[in-house]
């Protein structure tokens, strides 16, 4: 068992025998809520094969059989156990790293704060994600490689609305080793199951910028995001997170890098036609990922490579074996329904 709350729960899913083999995380939803996994697994199906976005392994339905999607690959000895339970089922990938409240507590507790080369890989991994929902691959279960997500010339966005973009629906996974993943890891989005298409292009894509930014913020600020609704002007526009910015000569965060401030504020404007379109917000990111050195921060030596890694080991990286701190987790903060 991973963890329960109102509306279902979760447990990890392993084959015996086999120590560090396939594992998987499965969802159930109790009778309130199957509506909400029913559309999970429809969107999930839809976003198959994003690198940046929870990946479905499987389904199955007892309401609704033909709907099953059990078979890539072959998940019986998953789902047989389940057939006295009534509703969805839900498999997808299994990954090691816990949430980002995790982050989050471990910094409340042991001091210090992000480092910026690591802030900017975490927001380009979210900007991956929003596009990997304006632009659905739908890549059949099974596909074994995630496609990186880009933005597709000639196919008009599409206006999926996650609605529910916050630290304990960004997880963390492992054993990465491309340019732009920072310290091996990558961040993945999941818990699809408020999404919906946004009646017009207001929401969509300038939505799920605001909610990534305004969630990450909290990293920078170590404050709930339930106290953030500081509002202020940036070059012209009001914006909800004006208290990034330096205020009456005052900078509220004198380490946090300002081009990275600049664009988590312009993703919070308040009017969404304001709001960087998903290719500018993603060269602005890329950019400073693969070109910004640690000279280029306010504090170097906290940007280095050797800081970026005593950071990561000290405040993400989990016990793998036990997986003790992302089972609480889980349970506190992705399926309780009093902490949504």
């Amino acid at each position: 068992m991973m963890g329960y709350g109102g509306f279902g729960f979760i447990f990890r899913v392993g084959q015996k025998g086999r120590p560090g083999g396939f594992q998987l995380a499965v969802k159930i939803a109790l009778h309130t809520a199957m509506a909400q996994l029913r559309n999970e697994i429809s969107i999930l199906k839809q976003l198959n094969g994003a690198k940046h976005i929870v990946k479905m392994i499987a389904s199955a339905d007892t309401e609704i059989p033909s709907y099953d999607n059990n078979r890539f690959p072959p998940l019986a000895w998953v789902f047989d156990p389940l057939t006295r339970i009534q509703g969805p089922a839900l498999a997808m990938e299994f990954m090691n790293g816990g949430n980002l409240v995790n982050l989050f507590d471990r910094i409340a507790a042991g001091g210090g704060h992000i480092p910026n080369r690591l802030l900017w890989s975490l927001l380009l991994c979210m900007i991956r994600a929003c596009i990997g929902m304006a632009y659905p691959i739908g890549a059949p279960l099974g596909t074994p490689t995630p496609t990186l997500e880009t933005i597709q010339r000639g196919r008009k966005p599409g206006l999926l609305q996650h609605n529910d973009i916050e630290l304990r629906n960004m997880m963390v996974r492992t054993a990465e080793n491309e340019k732009e993943h920072q310290a091996g890891f990558t961040f993945k989005l999941i818990d699809f199951g408020a999404a919906k298409v946004s009646p017009d292009t207001k929401g969509g894509p300038p939505n799920n910028l605001f909610g990534v930014s305004q969630a990450l913020a909290s990293l920078i600020t170590m404050k709930p995001l339930k106290i953030l609704n500081q509002t202020g002007m940036h070059r012209g526009f009001e914006t909800a997170g004006a208290y990034l910015l330096p205020r009456a000569g005052k900078n509220p965060y004198p380490w946090l890098d300002t081009d990275l401030a600049n664009l988590m504020a312009e993703c919070m404007y308040i009017d969404p036609s304001k709001r960087p379109a998903l290719e500018q917000a993603l060269n602005r990111a890329t950019q400073a990922v693969e070109g910004k050195t640690p000279n280029n921060f306010p504090n170097p030596r906290e940007e280095t490579d050797r800081a970026v890694r005593n950071f990561t080991q000290r405040f993400v990286i989990i016990n793998r074996r036990f997986g003790i701190e992302l089972l609480r987790y889980y349970h506190r903060f992705i399926l309780d329904p009093s902490l949504k």
